[in-house]
């Protein structure tokens, strides 16, 4: 499962990805046919992008990880309606 990508800078906009490692970047037509090429030529290369793309998915949007911060910061709202706590400032994307 999973497959090696080669995109934009505007469609990582927001992604934690590591450039080489997850994914190749490139705004350019020639350096983006490049990026493909490569994929398409390095098997370790495309190995090893396949396994950070997975990575990222896992760390990111899998629904355990996901579903454990909402849990967190539920539970402290709870704490803080209830007085135990002062507020903090909470984020649902860290």
């Amino acid at each position: 499962m999973g497959v090696p990508v080669v995109a934009t800078s505007v469609g990582v906009e927001g992604l934690e990805v590591i450039q080489g490692e997850d994914i190749l970047v490139a705004d350019q037509p020639q350096a983006f046919a490049r990026h493909v090429v490569r994929v398409l030529q390095e098997p370790a290369l495309r190995e090893k992008m396949r396994q950070g793309g997975m990575g990222v998915i896992r760390k990111q949007y899998d629904w355990d990880p996901i579903v454990a911060r909402l849990e967190e910061i539920y539970h402290d709202l709870v704490r803080q309606k209830s007085g135990e706590e002062k507020p903090k400032a909470l984020s649902a994307i860290d």
